[in-house]
C-alpha cells in the first residue's frame, strides 16, 4: 500500500503522521511506502518544525523527512492520499487529475467517531495531543 499525507505546510502533522504510520507498519511488517506533502511549498526542501522533532522523540520515533508540495503524479503513484484537515482536502480533489489512481480522502474518515470527534479538538490543541490521536500512546 502507498499512502501519502497531507497537511498545508508539511512541517508538522503530515511528517508526524508519516512517522506514526511507517512506525506501525514496520512493528507489524507490512510493506507499505508512506510519506507526507504539504499544499504549499513554503517549506519545500526544510526539515520538519522542531517541536515536531521533540514529539516525535518523546514517542521513541524519529524523521528524516524534507518537507516538499504534492506534486500532480502523487494521485498516480499513491493508493490513498490522506488530508489532515477540510481545507486540504479541498485542495486536493480541486487538483486531482480525473480518474486518478488515489483515493483521496480525509484522514478523520479513518478513524472511529470517538477518536474523530476528540481528533477535531486535539487538532487545535498542541502536537503531543495530535500525537495521542494518531494512536500511539497508551
Amino acid at each position: 500500500m502507498l499512502v501519502l499525507f497531507v497537511c498545508f505546510a508539511n512541517t508538522c502533522r503530515s511528517p508526524m503522521a508519516e512517522a506514526v504510520l511507517n512506525h506501525l507498519q514496520s512493528k507489524k511488517q507490512l510493506n507499505w511506502t508512506v510519506d507526507s506533502a504539504g499544499t504549499s511549498d513554503m517549506n519545500a526542501g526544510r526539515s520538519p518544525n522542531p517541536n515536531t522533532f521533540a514529539v516525535l522523540r518523546e514517542h521513541g520515533l524519529g524523521s528524516s523527512h524534507v518537507s516538499r508540495q504534492v506534486r500532480v503524479e502523487d494521485f498516480s503513484n499513491f493508493d490513498y492520499i490522506l488530508a489532515m484537515d477540510e481545507s486540504n482536502l479541498s485542495y486536493l480533489k480541486r487538483i486531482a487529475p480525473e480518474g486518478c489512481r488515489a483515493k483521496v480522502e480525509l484522514l478523520g474518515e479513518w478513524m472511529d467517531p470517538y477518536v474523530r470527534n476528540r481528533c477535531l479538538f486535539y487538532l487545535k490543541s498542541n502536537q503531543s495531543d495530535f500525537f495521542f490521536v494518531l494512536g500511539t500512546r497508551h
